[in-house]
């Protein structure tokens, strides 16, 4: 398979899994109100940090760092910032929270990722 199809898939399977991760850290964590978060800010949170992220560590990273162990470290870690950054945003909770869901989110993409693609 090629790279660029590879990638199509791994996204589709992190805005899934990323998704799945917010609304049910949402639900948990907050009881997931209807009038708390609207459904399109809901689905706005578990797709765009993934799509504004994901082309850049699989693109944009490797051009500039060799070593992949290295590239993912730091990719994953600037992708942190970037997605909990987006999640207060988009849905306007406090940064704090907006990490724990960045982290929630990323880590379960990851394991998904690498049951899939191993």
């Amino acid at each position: 398979m090629r790279y660029e199809s590879l990638f199509l898939c791994a996204l589709a399977l992190t805005v899934a899994v990323e998704s799945a991760a917010i609304v049910t850290m949402l639900r948990v964590v907050s009881g997931l109100r209807r009038e708390k978060y609207a459904m399109i800010r809901i689905a706005a949170a578990g797709v765009l940090p993934s799509v504004a992220t994901l082309p850049y560590l699989w693109f944009v990273l490797p051009a500039f760092m060799s070593g992949y162990h290295f590239r993912v470290a730091i990719g994953e870690v600037a992708v942190f910032f970037v997605e909990a950054a987006l999640l207060d945003l988009l849905l306007g909770v406090r940064a704090r929270y907006a990490a724990l869901l960045s982290v929630v989110a990323n880590c379960a993409s990851i394991i998904a990722g690498l049951a899939v693609f191993r």
